[in-house]
């Protein structure tokens, strides 16, 4: 009797709820990484989470800065306007597209928005 339920919860399909990341898990993971300054490993993590169907303000705010960290300003720029577009009022998201234009452009553009 107990080499059969030992065997059924070890089975990978047992607790697939269990097992299966979330988006947030790989949202926390991509700032994780992030944060140990390993930018290719957390772009990989932020983009299993966008996988998932999250592009939330929040999430794509943060795809911008990580996109402006491995310079790549026009995918930044393009995040960031995501960004507005899913919720206007999300205020960090301004600051650093302010911030952006301020560093790469164009002129006047950092008030505009």
């Amino acid at each position: 009797m107990f080499f059969t339920i030992s065997f059924i919860s070890n089975h990978p399909f047992a607790f697939a709820e269990e097992i299966e990341p979330s988006a947030e898990q790989y949202r926390f993971k991509g700032y994780e990484e992030y944060k140990r300054g390993n930018l290719t490993d957390s772009l990989y993590y932020y983009n299993k989470a966008v996988d998932f169907g999250v592009t939330d303000a929040s999430i794509l705010n943060d795809l911008a800065v990580l996109h402006e960290a491995l310079d790549r300003p026009k995918e930044a720029e393009a995040y960031y306007l995501q960004a507005i577009e899913k919720d206007k009022f999300c205020l960090p998201v301004y600051t650093n597209l302010a911030l952006y234009y301020k560093k790469n452009g164009p002129k006047g553009k950092q008030f505009s928005t």
